[in-house]
């Protein structure tokens, strides 16, 4: 319902809203157009009855030129910028060990690693390289008592040769 004050005649109208779009004479039409001054979810149209029969009422909206344009111009922009952040794996992986000063090291090249520092050092450094198996088998080794010399000595090995030395360590140890 719409109520609104008419300064002309000096009185209050009152406007039930019955439906969504409706058929309104020419002193309501000019009330509503005051009306839709102020309040923006009020529309109005004028259209006579043959464009009224005409009109598609389920069809979106078509875009404008601009708004094609604007569109096509965030795309060209993420585009380079996904084309400047995405660099080929192995790359990649050389810039992030340059970052963490890992220089010269392969990260897939476990014979290049650097084991030097503390076990906990060399693990903190080449965990993110180790699978799931490899992490397991030196903690295996870290549990059972294996001295750090030890597990070094196996931490650059495939898993199956890391389980073979950690159980002939643990062998010896007993």
């Amino acid at each position: 319902m719409k109520v609104f004050w008419d300064e002309e005649t000096l009185t209050y109208h009152t406007i039930k809203e019955r439906k969504r779009l409706q058929m309104l004479s020419k002193k309501e039409a000019a009330q509503y157009k005051k009306m839709a001054e102020t309040d923006k979810s009020i529309k109005v149209m004028e259209l006579d009855e043959q464009d009224f029969l005409y009109l598609d009422f389920g069809e979106q909206p078509k875009p404008t030129e601009e708004e094609l344009a604007a569109d096509f111009r965030k795309l060209l922009q993420t585009e380079m910028e996904t084309e400047e952040t995405a660099l080929p794996e192995d790359i990649a992986m050389l810039k992030e060990s340059k970052e963490d000063g890992m220089d010269g090291v392969d990260p897939r090249r476990k014979d290049t690693w650097d084991l030097s520092g503390t076990l906990i050092e060399c693990i903190e450094r080449y965990a993110r390289f180790l699978t799931d198996e490899e992490m397991n088998e030196i903690l295996l080794g870290m549990e059972s008592g294996l001295s750090e010399k030890q597990v070094k000595n196996y931490f650059c090995l495939p898993v199956k040769k890391m389980e073979q030395y950690r159980r002939m360590y643990v062998a010896n140890m007993e």
